[in-house]
C-alpha cells in the first residue's frame, strides 16, 4: 500500500481506546490521527483532520444523537465503523450512514480484547476500499427520494429478487424509496442477524411507499409488497398451483457462507419464475448471489448489477458481471428507473 489510512477513534472506554489506539498504530497500513471520548469533543478536529476512516462507539450517538452523525457525514463524507451492544444500535447507526457496525463482546479478557480489536482494524482495512465517500453526500439526506411514477395499467405478474451485503442496508433502502405502491412484489435478500432484519423491515415500511416487512413461511408474493427474508432462515421462491408465487422461509446449510443466502434467494427464482423475473446484485463483499443471478439469466430473467462507482464494496456484483450474469450494469441512482421502466413494459398473460 503507497499510503497509511488514517483513522479517528470516538470511544468513552478508555481501556478499548487505548488498547485500540495502540494496535491501529502498529499496523503498518493504519495510522491514528485523532481520538475523543465524545462526539462534540472530537467534531472539531474531525473536520480539520479529514481521516479516511471513522471508528465510533454506538452509545455516544444514542438514543437520539445520530443527527450529529448524519451532519457530520454531509459536511465530511467519511466510511463509518460503528461499535455497540445490540441489533438496536446497529440498526439505528446504519440507517444514521454507518458502512458496518462490529457487536461487542464482553472484552473481560485480554484475549477477548485482542480478538475484537483485529476485527476493527479488518473492517477499517475493507472501508478503505469502499467508495463511499464519493457517494456520501447524495445519500445523507433523510428523505424519501422522489417516486420514479406508477406502474399503471396492468403490472408486471412476476417478481423481483434483490440481494445485498456490505453497504446494503443503505443501498436498498435508496432503491425503495423510489419505489411507487403498486410495484411488482419483491424479496429481499441481506446479510444480516435475525433481530436486525425484523427492524430494518419495520423501519423501512414507514419510509416507503411500498409495504414492507420480514418475511414469514408460506408469504404470498404480491403488488406492493417488499418481503426482507428472515436472518439466520435461507429464503426461498416456490411457484404456486393457481399461480403467482411464495416464499419458504426454513433453517438450512450455509450457501456461499451465508444464511440467508442471495444465491439460494436466485436460484429458486429461476427455477420458480424463470423469465417472468427480475434480479438485482448490490453492493457486498465475497460472491453470493453471483451464481444465483447467472441462472436467472439463463432462464431468460431480466437482470441488473450495481457498478463499481457507485458500489461501496463492488465485490458481489463485480462476480456477476464478470461471470455474465447481469444484462446491465447501472448506477444505484439508475436502478429503481430501470426497474420501473422494466414493468412498465411487461403486461399478464
Amino acid at each position: 500500500m503507497d499510503r497509511t489510512i488514517r483513522v479517528f477513534l470516538v470511544e468513552d472506554s478508555i481501556t478499548l481506546r487505548t488498547v485500540l489506539a495502540q494496535q491501529i498504530a502498529r499496523e503498518p497500513a493504519l495510522s491514528m490521527v485523532g481520538e475523543s471520548s465524545h462526539p462534540q469533543e472530537g467534531q472539531g478536529r474531525l473536520l480539520l483532520l479529514k481521516p479516511d476512516v471513522l471508528v465510533v462507539e454506538s452509545a455516544l450517538f444514542l438514543p437520539g444523537g445520530t443527527g450529529a452523525l448524519r451532519a457530520l457525514l454531509q459536511k465530511q463524507p467519511t466510511p463509518v465503523i460503528a461499535m455497540g451492544a445490540d441489533a438496536w444500535h446497529e440498526n439505528e447507526m446504519l440507517r444514521a450512514g454507518a458502512l458496518c457496525f462490529l457487536r461487542k463482546p464482553g472484552l473481560s479478557t485480554t484475549e477477548d480484547l485482542n480478538r475484537f480489536c483485529g476485527d476493527v482494524i479488518q473492517k477499517i482495512k475493507i472501508a478503505d476500499h469502499s467508495t463511499i465517500a464519493r457517494r456520501r453526500r447524495a445519500m445523507a439526506s433523510d428523505g424519501a427520494g422522489h417516486e420514479v411514477g406508477s406502474v399503471g395499467g396492468r403490472p408486471f405478474g412476476g417478481i423481483v429478487a434483490l440481494g445485498a451485503s456490505t453497504g446494503g442496508t443503505q443501498s436498498t433502502a435508496q432503491i425503495l424509496h423510489q419505489l411507487p405502491a403498486d410495484f411488482p412484489g419483491m424479496v429481499i435478500v441481506q446479510h444480516m442477524p435475525p433481530d436486525f432484519t425484523r427492524m430494518y423491515a419495520e423501519s423501512m415500511d414507514r419510509e416507503c411507499r411500498m409495504h414492507v416487512r420480514e418475511a414469514r413461511d408460506g408469504d404470498e408474493i404480491r403488488q406492493g409488497l417488499v418481503l426482507i427474508a428472515p436472518g439466520d432462515l435461507q429464503t426461498r421462491v416456490k411457484a404456486q398451483a393457481g399461480g403467482g408465487y411464495l416464499v419458504q422461509c426454513a433453517p438450512g446449510e450455509k450457501i456461499s457462507g451465508h444464511r440467508p443466502s442471495v444465491d439460494a434467494l436466485f436460484s429458486s427464482v429461476a427455477a420458480s419464475a424463470g423469465a417472468n423475473a427480475v434480479g438485482v446484485i448490490l453492493t457486498g463483499m465475497g460472491a453470493d448471489g453471483a451464481q444465483g443471478l447467472l441462472e436467472m439469466r439463463r432462464r431468460g430473467a431480466y437482470t441488473l448489477g450495481q457498478d463499481e462507482q457507485s458500489s461501496i464494496v463492488y465485490g458481489m456484483p463485480r462476480k456477476a458481471f464478470e461471470l455474465g450474469a447481469v444484462v446491465r450494469q447501472a448506477s444505484l441512482e439508475q436502478i429503481a428507473h430501470l426497474l420501473l421502466d422494466y414493468a412498465k413494459t411487461l403486461r399478464r398473460g
